[in-house]
């Protein structure tokens, strides 16, 4: 079976903030984003032309708390033939 790295979920307090981080620090770019028309969640997709996967930025409206990335909704995403 052949597979390859796709992304990694990350949720984020400060869309703006982590965006400009990683554009800055690792030459990532946003490619995409997604979330519903009332915009109370995003999922922004960055990825750099020097790196094999991208980062997906989640952000929800009104979180103000830290999350513990590592809990229960965070993934990692592969393609697989």
């Amino acid at each position: 079976m052949k597979a390859r790295f796709v992304h990694r979920c990350t949720h984020v307090i400060d869309k703006q903030k982590t965006i400009e981080f990683y554009e800055k620090a690792l030459g990532f770019h946003v490619v995409r984003e997604s979330g519903p028309a009332d915009g109370s969640w995003t999922n922004t997709f960055m990825e750099s032309d020097a790196c094999p996967f991208q980062l997906e930025l989640t952000w929800n409206r009104g979180r103000t708390e830290p999350y513990d990335n590592g809990g229960r909704d965070q993934h990692i995403a592969f393609v697989v033939d």
